[in-house]
């Protein structure tokens, strides 16, 4: 793997409603930590979609 690329280590549901789940992702690049905000919204057909990350 090269040193430079994002390693995800854990994603944590924060809130889930019928429409929309908020959650929290963690991971690492070159020896330091990341936590993103990731939000997942049902659009009219019902798919599921990153509005936000």
């Amino acid at each position: 793997m090269a040193k430079d690329r994002l390693r995800t280590h854990d994603m944590k549901l924060i809130k889930i409603s019928e429409d929309k789940a908020e959650y929290s992702v963690s991971g690492g690049q070159n020896d330091q930590t990341f936590s993103f905000y990731v939000l997942f919204v049902k659009d009219t057909n019902g798919i599921w979609q990153i509005r936000f990350f």
